[in-house]
């Protein structure tokens, strides 16, 4: 019985989601790190199994990393960038599912160019690793294990 209704629960978060999601529109700026930075201090929990579900095309466009800095610098400099303002998450031991991950900041949201993906999971996998996250899951759609 618990598990059939931590399987129901489960759909009716992705559903409501779902729901919610598709009235939303895009902004044009976004503030990732700070977003990921502000949860991990203020919803972390001490002794527990941390999850962290992003939803998200994962392309940080903020005050400190617009957008076009955050392609055109090399990874590791970005990093160093987001540590000196306090901008990296301190996630240790959390998984990360991160879902829309690989479409662009355009209303018509279309897939990514590949090294434009790959520049971006890059980043963020040496982003989520320097938190001390220990599972990275990314991807345009999310999977909910059953």
């Amino acid at each position: 019985m618990i598990v059939n209704e931590t399987k129901k629960a489960k759909r009716d978060i992705v559903e409501a989601l779902r729901s919610h999601l598709s009235t939303v529109t895009p902004r044009g700026r976004s503030d990732i790190a700070r977003t990921l930075a502000n949860i991990a201090r203020e919803d972390a929990r001490g002794g527990g199994q941390n999850i962290l579900y992003v939803f998200s095309d994962m392309i940080e466009n903020s005050d400190h990393v617009p957008g076009r800095l955050f392609f055109s610098v090399d990874n590791k400099r970005l990093l160093a960038h987001m540590k000196k303002f306090d901008l990296v998450a301190s996630l240790k031991g959390a998984e990360v599912h991160v879902f829309g991950f690989g479409r662009d900041g355009t209303e018509a949201r279309q897939p990514l160019q590949v090294g434009t993906q790959q520049k971006l999971s890059a980043f963020w996998r040496m982003y989520f690793t320097s938190a001390g996250a220990n599972l990275v899951e990314m991807g345009q759609n999310i999977v909910v294990r059953r």
